[in-house]
Order: structure tokens, then sequence, then C-alpha cells
């Protein structure tokens, strides 16, 4: 196929307008640096799924080269450019994802956001609506012993 030994990903965020003009250009840069550092070469590209009156939701894409030479080692390069391109989401104001949930990928960004009510707030929601722990186990918090 077309996209034999290539890296074909994406990532999300949100971010204030008035962060908005510096928080792009320095995604970009750390982007497009992680590409040209760890692929050879590729493109990042960005546009906006949503739009609200204070501040969009840009989803990135990235598309490079994947090391396939002595083994398939993509997947590998995509983590290391996504923490790349997070370390500059988070660190320029942006959010650890926007509509596409959590999941365990951003687990370390999200932790870093949610303040400390929110775990205690979410397992007591739990323990009355998801009593077993069924819905995104130790994906929002870890299972608490007396449930394994």
């Amino acid at each position: 196929t077309a996209l034999t030994g290539m890296i074909a990903n994406t990532f999300e965020t949100a971010i204030p307008w008035d962060k908005w003009e510096q928080f792009h250009k320095a995604v970009m840069a750390a982007t497009r640096g992680a590409v040209k550092d760890l692929c050879g070469d590729g493109i990042v590209t960005c546009r906006f799924t949503h739009v609200y009156p204070d501040g969009p939701a840009p989803y990135y894409t990235i598309v490079a080269s994947g090391d396939t030479a002595d083994g398939d080692h993509r997947v590998k390069q995509w983590l290391a450019v996504k923490r790349l391109a997070m370390t500059a989401v988070m660190s320029n104001g942006g959010t650890s994802t926007h509509h596409h949930a959590v999941g365990k990928l951003h687990q370390g960004d999200y932790f870093s956001e949610v303040g400390v009510l929110f775990p205690n707030t979410l397992e007591a929601i739990k323990r009355s609506h998801d009593p077993k722990w069924i819905l995104n186990p130790e994906v929002l918090l870890p299972i608490p012993q007396s449930k394994l």
C-alpha cells in the first residue's frame, strides 16, 4: 500500500484563542523537529475539528518515514514523536486531549490537569454508578485494591 513503511498518526488538543498563535508555532516547531530527528523526514499538518468562542480544538496529523530496516520500529518512533509533541502542547497551555477522550496513552498529561478534587469525586461517582469498575478500568483512576 501507499503507506508501507510510513508513520501516520494524529493528536488533538484545545487552547484558548489568546494563546493560539504562540501555542501553534511552538507545537509545530517541536513536532516538526521531532519528526526530522526521529524519522528523517515527514509532514505535520493542523486543522480545527471544533471552534468555540473561547478557542479552537486543533488536530495535528503526522505522516513520516518509518524505520523498518532491522524490524518494524514505527510504534517506538511514533511514541517518541508524540511524547515530544505533547510536551510542547502541555508546556504551552494546551490540554492533553479534546473529543477523543483520555486513554492510557494520555494518562500522564491528563493527571497533571485534573486537580486534587477530581480523583476522589470520580471515585465516589464510580462507587455509585459503576460499582464493579467496568467502565474505563485503570484509565481515569486506578482500580481500588478492594475491587481486584
